[in-house]
């Protein structure tokens, strides 16, 4: 027998308790990080799913990057000192991407995109009898929208794919169909900014696993959503699904440059303009 192995044993055999309490302390510790690590894991891998997989890895807005710098940013780049520069006038900004399906075809082929959705985001009001509620359409292509969300398994009642078929058919959220008591095939009211109201049949009723889409969203096809912005043949928005989310910042990056919207990552959605052309160049 080797002379360490023999040392340990007699070591060990000295003292059965003290062996055994070291033995069940050592064992215990070791389980408790195991459980914990997996935990965190199991966290980690369900907000994955229904955050980071239930969006856009990266949006394309309709918002332009500027082509021209401001005079106030020319004069503080300058180095002149404090100048007083008044009436600046903000570049006109149109709420719709141009050329919209040259950038789609474009990022269909690009390496490391899954799926691209063009989407139209536009306000409105949802009348169901007396109750009249606030909420955002999202118009979108549902096959497109099911490659990048896996909207179709999220139905609890009813059938995201029925849009394809319903005229005028919409999809509500979990929590907008309990405060209204919606129900499938009951008839809504949308009524927009100019006053004008649509009637839509409930095809179905989704949960999305995100409270703030449940309370607020209405699903519809992109045609029916430009009907109500009054914005035909346009898009306001492109969603776009990677291989690998965690690249999202670097695609959004690139992207911004590429076709000169602004985009934002799921990492960085809500913060300002991510994507900024050097001032210099212009």
């Amino acid at each position: 027998m080797n002379l360490s192995v023999y040392i340990g044993y007699r070591a060990l055999r000295a003292n059965y308790k003290t062996t055994l309490v070291l033995t069940a302390s050592v064992t215990m510790t070791v389980a408790v990080i195991l459980v914990m690590s997996s935990l965190l894991v199991g966290f980690r891998n369900e907000f994955i799913s229904k955050t980071v997989n239930a969006t856009a890895h990266v949006r394309i807005t309709s918002e332009e990057l500027d082509k021209y710098a401001q005079p106030a940013f020319l004069i503080s780049d300058s180095g002149d000192g404090v100048k007083n520069v008044q009436h600046i006038k903000p570049t006109q900004q149109y709420n719709k991407i141009r050329n919209s399906y040259l950038i789609m075809k474009e990022l269909g082929i690009t390496t490391g995109v899954m799926a691209v959705s063009p989407t139209l985001t536009t306000n409105v009001l949802i009348k169901y009898g007396s109750i009249i509620y606030p909420a955002s359409v999202y118009g979108m292509l549902p096959d497109s929208e099911d490659k990048m969300t896996d909207l179709y398994s999220k139905a609890i009642a009813g059938r995201v794919q029925d849009l394809k078929t319903q005229d005028k058919g919409i999809v509500v959220g979990k929590i907008i169909a309990t405060k209204l008591g919606l129900e499938l095939g009951n008839l809504v009211k949308l009524v927009v900014r100019d006053g004008s109201s649509f009637d839509f049949h409930v095809v179905a009723i989704i949960d999305t696993g995100i409270s703030s889409q449940n309370d607020s969203k209405l699903w519809v096809i992109l045609k029916d959503a430009q009907i109500l912005a009054n914005q035909y043949n346009e898009i306001t928005d492109i969603g776009v699904k990677l291989t690998d989310y965690e690249t999202a910042e670097a695609y959004a990056e690139s992207f911004g440059k590429k076709f000169g919207y602004k985009t934002e990552s799921w990492q960085g959605a809500g913060k300002i303009g991510r994507c900024r052309h050097d001032r210099s160049e212009y």
